[in-house]
């Protein structure tokens, strides 16, 4: 009994652990005057995947970035994907 408790802890301290970000790559806030494209093509120029996620309906140049937040790091898997890079989520306020 002892043993199996102690094999259960083991395997969700490797889950756990295994489920821990990987360092994520820095990510600057937008510049005092930079524009929501600016940040959008800055961000991915730096080697990052972008997902824009906004309210209202403007066109993104009419946009501003409220909030720049980290996802998921992907890496390459069967040859699908070229290297490796990390996705952000870049809140848009459009009026």
């Amino acid at each position: 009994m002892k043993n199996a408790a102690r094999g259960i802890g083991i395997v969700f301290a490797l889950a756990v652990g295994l489920a821990a970000p990987a360092a994520a790559l820095p990510v600057s806030p937008p510049a005092p005057g930079e524009s929501a494209l600016q940040t959008i093509h800055r961000l991915r120029s730096e080697g990052f995947r972008v997902i824009e996620s906004r309210v209202g309906s403007a066109a993104t140049d009419k946009c501003t970035v409220t909030a720049i937040r980290h996802g998921q790091e992907l890496t390459p898997q069967q040859g699908r994907l070229r290297g490796q890079f990390t996705t952000v989520y870049v809140d848009l306020g459009c009026k």
